[in-house]
C-alpha cells in the first residue's frame, strides 16, 4: 500500500493519468444499478486513498450516473467510497506495469519484463530448464522430466 507522494513528479503524473482514464472506462460502462455503482464506488475509494483521484471530482462523475438509478442515495456511494478509502491501494502493479513498459518488444525486452513480473518465482538453469518456486521447493515444468 501506498500513495503517490512518494514517487517523483513524472511517474506521478503517469498514475494519476491512468487512474483518470480508468476512471472514465468504468464510468462509462458500468451497469446503472445499485450494486455495480456501489462497487465503482468502492474502487474509486481505493484510488482515492493513494492520492490517485480527486475526491471531489470523482464523487461528482459518479453522482452523475447515479441520479437516474432510483435505488442509489448518495449516502451510499459515499458509505462505499469510505470503505474504499479505509480498505486502500495498492500502487505496486501500476508501478510494475510503468517499469515495464519501458523496455521494447524483442525477445530480449519481453525477458525483462518476465525476469521484473516473475523473477522472483522462476529460474533458469542448464541442468534442468525453467525451475519453479511454489514457496516450498522449487521444480521443473509438469511432465518435462
Amino acid at each position: 500500500m501506498g500513495d503517490i507522494a512518494s514517487l517523483g513528479g513524472e511517474e506521478r503524473e503517469r498514475v494519476k493519468a491512468m487512474a483518470l482514464g480508468w476512471l472514465a472506462r468504468r464510468i462509462e460502462h458500468v451497469e446503472r444499478k445499485k450494486d455495480a455503482i456501489t462497487r465503482l464506488a468502492f474502487a474509486i475509494g481505493c484510488r482515492m486513498s493513494a492520492g490517485l483521484l480527486d475526491q471531489q471530482a470523482a464523487k461528482e462523475a459518479l453522482w452523475d450516473i447515479c441520479e437516474p438509478v432510483a435505488d442509489v442515495q448518495h449516502t451510499d456511494v459515499d458509505k462505499a467510497i469510505s470503505d474504499g478509502i479505509a480498505r486502500g491501494f495498492d500502487l505496486a502493479p501500476m508501478l510494475l506495469t510503468l517499469r515495464c513498459i519501458r523496455y521494447p518488444l524483442t525477445d530480449f525486452g519481453i525477458a525483462e519484463r518476465f525476469r521484473d513480473r516473475f523473477g522472483a518465482d522462476y529460474r533458469f538453469t542448464t541442468a534442468k530448464g525453467w525451475v519453479g518456486w511454489d514457496d516450498r521447493r522449487t521444480g521443473g515444468r509438469e511432465g518435462h522430466g
